[in-house]
């Protein structure tokens, strides 16, 4: 059934009545009802990147006062937490509450918020479930709906659609008044703040003064035009053109007794002609034949601005500033140009220049300043640590060539390394910034060599000029261990991402694939790929994987061109290796005859599309094995069924049996529900008397394990962890339940099928195959098959405990 979708506006969050009658159905088992929220900003969807919902509320008896629904002291505390699975696009989110949100009686009030990974809510909103004559209905920000409904439906004479209908058109009016009033409130706010823009101009454009402020006034600007004139004649003297030299003040005096035009340099001091004689000045120095000034962004002009047009016989120090062609791209630097004539366009030039941080270049230039060679580097070395964020080497496609440049933990973006570590580039060749230099020959290779904090190498090489490109980084040597999930970063997230060389360990930890295997294993990728094809996945073509189990099992793939979807793909996982610790199962014949306790996963419960259900059915895992291997099978499985209730209920059910082989005992799916009341207990609830034990987990699976034994007690017992999880969320409740269902197991000496080892219980398609979180009938067949294997392993792992099974002897 297609659930309504309800928005929630968290700028304008306005009272939202909704009737759930058509959608709401009770539970059957252990189900969830789905309610679909969409969270807009002003009408448009919300970003909810790092969000999940969160649902807080009490369940009981309830009255409206001071416009606050207040609770009784009896209400019983609800509380449920979407993971990401719960959030989907457009804004949407995805509400599968438990079953006591939906009372009968009283009502469910509480709150509905937006929180992040950290805990930290974003927005929430006030909401309800209560029933009005018959009629579910859901409140969000209405808490005054409660007393009103009832005044309404006194009008209708006892009419309830009516008095919904009435109250909602009356609501409706409403939210549109409020609306208008706010949109009104809006754009009389604009038009008052234009106004008062506009009177602040006109104040400031109106300033007033004095007579006595404006006659002084008048006479400072007299003198500071004055001081203006006389501030240019100074300047127009000082013109910068290109030097003449004189060894002595008396030299320059005999030679331009009047003064003259040009630049004129005595003694490495810049002379002047002012007030009829020369002066020299300290402020601009010429050392020795060498012209020298400060460049910043005051005087960045030509022929300043390139270096391609540096006077001869100058050095520049260059600071907070960029000139064309500059070998360090965005460093401070001096620069000193030599040349043989006036005349740069004739005869022969050189440059050199010196970085901030000590890195020397140098090129030599012929005729026509465009004519430069390209820089060479005779040391170049540098640092980028996170302070850096306009470094010019962040950019690595674009290192000089001859540099070797250092890299702190996230600095790069673009490589295929793990950037949270550091790492050093090394470029050797005659590239380095292309597009700034001409090259003489018409084609020029370059080499980089990236190497990791974790000594892992690679190698990428680059050809041609103008257009010549990186190829892809290749992977030289990458090896690496996981022993958790915090050491595996997005990179190792999926085997499906490793280049080629890579070998990778992972411990007791999996990545994101489903793998056919348990965990523990090692991963090798070998391959070349297709470098210049336009399709990105052609890097993975003709590569292939090589997995190498802690069993000795070995799985190969490879990926290769799939007509189908036009892209380069992995293919499925294979088994090649017979020498493996799985390689012999047993067969599960000798179960000969064996029982299962468990819940609804157990008793073939499986649900239809409209909600209808079969809570018993012939879609039972142990009729699947019990039929494939002949063997006699009992089934004392219960949908909705917790350790406590099957206590309770059902403990004459199991003696009545009769003597089993084997028992499997299923159960924890419902014991670990968020609203459940039982406590967990611990290993301490076990006593030697089980009929002692306390009404917790730990109690209740101890009485049914001191039951068995009381009526088979030569039979194989076998606990089964937590098949599902509610919301699929590695902080829910199974965590503590399949650790107690281990140490039971481990108190009582007994083998343990850990579902979790086999990644399809974690897997999407494991989900997907269900509705209203049961498995359908296909998702029932493939849950024993893959329960088939996992029981064959634990008897190869525990063959002493097997070695009798189904003997009885005199």
């Amino acid at each position: 059934m297609q659930s309504t979708i309800i928005q929630i506006d968290t700028l304008k969050p306005m009272g939202t009545l909704v009737d759930l009658t058509s959608q709401f159905n009770a539970r059957v088992g252990d189900a969830f009802t789905p309610i679909t929220i969409q969270w807009t900003e002003g009408k448009i969807a919300k970003n909810l990147d790092g969000l999940h919902p969160v649902f807080e509320a009490a369940v009981g008896q309830g009255h409206l006062e001071n416009g606050q629904i207040q609770m009784s002291a009896d209400a019983v505390p609800v509380r449920w937490v979407g993971d990401q699975s719960a959030v989907q696009n457009y804004g949407q989110t995805v509400l599968k509450f438990p079953p006591q949100v939906f009372p009968k009686e009283g009502l469910c009030y509480g709150h509905l918020a937006l929180e992040n990974d950290q805990g930290v809510r974003e927005t929430s909103v006030d909401i309800w479930f209560k029933v009005f004559g018959g009629v579910f209905n859901m409140g969000l920000a209405c808490n005054y709906f409660i007393t009103d409904f009832e005044e309404a439906l006194a009008k209708a004479k006892g009419d309830v659609y009516q008095a919904l209908d009435d109250i909602k058109q009356l609501y409706q009016l409403k939210i549109q008044s409020a609306e208008n009033a706010i949109d009104d409130n809006i754009a009389s706010l604009k038009k008052l703040a234009s106004t008062v823009g506009t009177i602040q101009a006109q104040i400031d454009a109106q300033s007033l003064e004095t007579k006595l402020d404006h006659t002084k006034d008048v006479e400072n600007l007299n003198k500071r035009v004055d001081q203006i004139q006389n501030g240019v004649t100074s300047s127009l003297q000082k013109i910068i053109l290109q030097p003449k030299w004189f060894g002595s003040l008396p030299e320059l005096e005999t030679a331009y007794p009047a003064g003259g035009m040009g630049v004129f340099v005595v003694g490495g001091k810049l002379a002047t002609f002012e007030n009829g004689k020369w002066t020299t000045h300290d402020d601009i120095s010429l050392n020795g034949n060498i012209y020298s000034i400060i460049i910043n962004s005051s005087n960045f002009v030509a022929p300043y601005n390139s270096l391609g047009t540096l006077p001869r016989d100058s050095y520049i120090l260059y600071s907070g500033v960029n000139p064309a062609a500059n070998p360090f791209n965005g460093e401070n630097f001096g620069i000193l140009t030599l040349s043989q004539t006036q005349d740069l366009s004739v005869g022969g030039t050189t440059q050199m220049a010196i970085s901030e941080s000590g890195n020397f270049a140098y090129r030599f230039g012929w005729g026509k300043a465009s004519d430069f060679s390209r820089w060479f580097f005779a040391k170049f070395s540098a640092t980028v640590s996170s302070t850096d964020t306009d470094s010019p080497y962040l950019n690595i496609d674009k290192l000089p060539a001859g540099s070797v440049i250092s890299y702190d933990y996230n600095m790069l973006k673009t490589v295929p390394w793990d950037t949270t570590i550091g790492c050093t580039v090394i470029t050797i060749g005659g590239h380095g910034f292309a597009e700034q230099q001409k090259l003489n020959a018409p084609t020029s290779a370059s080499i980089q060599i990236a190497v990791t904090f974790h000594n892992d190498l690679y190698i990428r090489f680059s050809w041609g000029y103008p257009d010549s490109k990186w190829n892809a980084w290749r992977s030289v040597s990458n090896s690496r261990f996981f022993s958790s999930t915090k050491d595996m970063k997005t990179a190792h997230t999926s085997l499906e991402n490793q280049q080629s060389g890579d070998v990778l360990t992972f411990g007791n930890v999996d990545p994101a694939d489903n793998l056919p295997w348990n965990s523990g294993f090692t991963v090798v990728t070998l391959g070349n790929g297709i470098a210049d094809s336009k399709d990105p996945t052609a890097k993975l073509a003709g590569q292939v994987q090589l997995a190498i189990t802690k069993d000795n099992e070995i799985y190969t793939r490879i990926a290769w061109f799939d007509e189908g979807i036009e892209k380069f793909i992995y293919s499925k996982w294979q088994a090649t290796s017979d020498y493996g610790k799985y390689s012999y199962l047993p067969s599960l014949s000798m179960l000969k005859k064996f029982a299962v306790i468990g819940d609804s996963y157990s008793a073939g419960n499986i649900h239809r599309d409209d909600n209808t259900a079969v809570t018993d059915s012939y879609l039972k895992w142990g009729s699947f094995i019990a039929q494939k291997y002949g063997a006699s099978f009992t089934s004392l499985a219960y949908s909705g069924y917790t350790a406590q209730s099957f206590v309770q209920d059902k403990l004459d059910d199991l003696k009545n049996a009769g003597q089993q082989d084997v028992y499997f005992i299923a159960l924890g799916i419902n014991d670990s529900a968020p609203w459940r009341t039982q406590p967990l207990g611990s290993i301490d609830d076990i006593h030697n008397d089980y009929t002692s034990n306390p009404d917790s987990f730990y109690g209740n699976y101890g009485r049914i394990i001191g039951t068995i034994r009381q009526v088979s007690p030569n039979a194989k017992i076998i606990p089964i962890t937590i098949m599902s999880d509610w919301g699929r969320n590695e902080n829910s409740g199974r965590v503590g339940f399949d650790k107690a269902i281990k140490n039971i197991a481990n108190k009582y000496g007994l083998p343990v099928v850990d579902v979790l080892s086999d990644q399809y219980f974690k897997s999407d398609e494991f989900y997907q195959l269900q509705i209203s979180n049961h498995p359908t009938a296909v998702g029932y067949a493939i849950l024993a098959e893959r329960l088939e294997k996992l029981i064959q392993r634990v008897i190869i792992d525990n063959p002493e405990y097997f070695a009798d099974t189904g003997i009885q002897f005199s």
